[in-house]
């Protein structure tokens, strides 16, 4: 549903007009019904990559895909909600008035705006400040309000940067709440966040942008692995027995074969008998998204000291 292939972007300060290369040959791709969570530190490129898919920024290379269409042809956001970082809007208008405005912009009649701006401010529970103008709204409320314009029109993808920022830890399961009900109706959504235990919850992937590309991707729990230690064999024979593994390798006396998945277990344990092998110890190992964030931000060349 979303594709985004060697994707380059250079800016160029205002001061002294120097270039800086924020994407460089940056590459994912977010399937049909799928949600996926772009992490990175600040300045990566998380913002700028949305921007690009929006159609807000040209790239200066690659190409962005919503759907099959480049981002490039207004078509591709038809059917498309955006929640930026730092919603802004008109301040004069009320809640109310504001939400069926961006339904009208995104296509709806006004009875369809109308039906659609009710239930929505009830599902944000903003119902009782409907009739308030935006400009006496907080912070959380305006982040309450940002999700129903975006949600205005059921758009069949949803594009959100940091859609859970200035949330109460109340505001911020019931918008959890929220985007998992949509992820079970089968919306396709791209997100940003710092908060690991959000993501952890809501993301079927996560892909961890640095130095402008993805460096690695993770499933959004985590990665989870077997390893596996084993008598009696090898790491030729076991080759040769064809055994699918992530990885084999000579802890000692023993095989450390290490396997995705306990699935595989059963067929591992086969062939290794067939092979005279046997298996002597089995330990289930797990590295969470926050193992992985730092691990990916202090590996790379020129990582940041300790403060």
């Amino acid at each position: 549903m979303i594709r985004l292939e060697a994707i380059r972007k250079t800016f160029r300060s205002e001061f002294l007009r120097r270039k800086r290369e924020v994407l460089r040959g940056l590459s994912f791709h977010v399937e049909r019904g799928e949600t996926y969570a772009l992490l990175g530190e600040n300045g990566a490129g998380k913002t700028t990559t949305m921007k690009i898919l929006l159609g807000l920024v040209r790239e200066d290379g690659g190409s962005a895909m919503i759907g099959g269409i480049p981002s490039t042809n207004p078509e591709s956001r038809r059917r498309l909600g955006f929640l930026p970082e730092h919603p802004y809007f008109l301040p004069h208008l009320t809640g109310e008035e504001l939400v069926r405005y961006y339904g009208r912009l995104s296509g709806l009649s006004a009875r369809e705006a109308s039906a659609a701006t009710g239930r929505l401010l009830a599902r944000v529970r903003l119902e009782s400040a409907r009739a308030r103008r935006v400009r006496t709204y907080s912070k959380g409320m305006l982040q309450r309000l940002a999700f129903a314009q975006a949600l205005v029109a059921d758009p069949e993808v949803l594009v959100l940067d940091e859609p859970l920022s200035g949330l109460d830890p109340v505001g911020r399961k019931e918008m959890r709440t929220l985007l998992l009900d949509l992820k079970r109706k089968g919306t396709t959504i791209l997100f940003s966040s710092h908060i690991i235990e959000d993501v952890e919850k809501l993301a079927d992937r996560a892909g961890f942008l640095a130095d402008g590309r993805i460096g690695l991707e993770a499933d959004g729990e985590g990665n989870e692995w077997v390893e596996v230690f084993a008598e009696g064999i090898d790491a030729e024979t076991a080759a040769a027995a064809e055994i699918e593994a992530e990885r084999i390798a000579r802890e000692g006396e023993r095989l450390l074969i290490t396997l995705r998945s306990e699935r595989d277990l059963p067929r591992l344990r086969d062939r290794l008998r067939s092979r005279g092998g046997r298996i002597v110890r089995v330990e289930k190992r797990r590295e969470t998204l926050e193992d992985l964030f730092v691990e990916n931000i202090l590996s790379r060349p020129g990582a940041r000291d300790p403060v």
